[in-house]
């Protein structure tokens, strides 16, 4: 039932209903949300790239204005990037980016590649997000064009970033025209 889209909540009323009443159930929604998580786990971990990438097609597929990009060498994913309609909106309205590539938290050992910005009420406002492979020049100019490619090629003023070398020849290529600067950390 979660994956045809029905959400947990759900899943326990129709539980429910089939079994008559809560106490017959057997389970609690607890329950189904660890069992739901496991089984995702279990997919993710057995098709790995595959199975995100359908994930994240089938989302684009039931919101159109949901972006979604990725690129693969040699059946090897390199890099993910997506952005909803309203990071574009915020990103629209808000302009100057914070990248950053928070270093390799998962158990693939990728890097979470996130543009954040700051709102009018000085909150943080998220423009776009994704993984890549390995932290080199390509990957990075990858996903600097992507970016610039969902937000309508808008120019930036500037970019804070934490001063890796790969990044920063990245951001010169990708945009010239940019002040890159560094964050106080």
């Amino acid at each position: 039932m979660e994956s045809a889209g029905i959400s947990k909540h759900k899943i326990m009323d129709v539980l429910c209903i089939l079994y008559g009443g809560y106490d017959q159930v057997g389970c609690t929604t607890r329950d189904i949300y660890n069992f739901c998580h496991r089984y995702k786990q279990e997919i993710v971990a057995g098709g790995d790239a595959q199975t995100v990438i359908r994930h994240i097609i089938a989302r684009q597929e039931r919101n159109p204005d949901y972006l979604f990009k990725y690129f693969d060498r040699d059946r090897h994913l390199k890099g993910l990037f997506w952005s909803d309609s309203q990071s574009r909106i915020d990103y629209e309205a808000f302009g100057d980016v914070v990248f950053d590539s928070t270093y390799r938290t998962n158990k693939y050992n990728l890097s979470f590649v996130l543009f954040v910005g700051l709102n009018h009420h000085r909150g943080t406002a998220i423009f776009g997000c994704g993984v890549i492979s390995h932290e080199t020049n390509e990957a990075y100019e990858w996903m600097l064009h992507t970016f610039s490619e969902a937000m309508s090629q808008k120019h930036l003023i500037s970019v804070i970033t934490e001063g890796d070398l790969a990044m920063q020849r990245a951001i010169r290529v990708a945009w010239p025209d940019s002040n890159n600067r560094l964050c106080v950390w």
